[in-house]
């Protein structure tokens, strides 16, 4: 019992200070979502509408599977965003609207990339 109080202690420490990186940097590492972020993008800047469909379908899957280690220090406003964001994406995408899709896709990039960096 004795070591178990300091643990917590440093846990949540630890926790305080790097606030979610520790699980954005791992979960992007075990899921790609960042990579599969950056190939949406590159798909819509080539006309590739289909390509760019199934790689959004798969950063929805990604992110529905990052999304509640996420919640757990992320502020649910930032989440919200991302996610009202993606759902906007899939509609850019069907109607091949490629400037609002690209604009959507780097507002996503964006967002991602900045958990954790302030």
């Amino acid at each position: 019992m004795k070591r178990i109080i300091p643990l917590v202690i440093m846990m949540f420490i630890l926790m305080s200070t790097t606030g979610c990186t520790v699980f954005k940097r791992t979960l992007d590492k075990k899921t790609n979502f960042s990579e599969e972020l950056e190939a949406v993008n590159r798909y819509i800047a080539e006309n590739s509408w289909d390509k760019a469909g199934e790689s959004m379908a798969n950063c929805m899957e990604k992110w529905y599977k990052i999304k509640p280690w996420m919640q757990l220090e992320l502020d649910h406003d930032v989440i919200n965003e991302i996610e009202a964001r993606l759902v906007e994406m899939s509609a850019y995408l069907e109607t091949e609207e490629k400037s609002s899709a690209l604009a959507g896709i780097r507002v996503i990039i964006n967002y991602w990339k900045d958990i954790g960096s302030k």
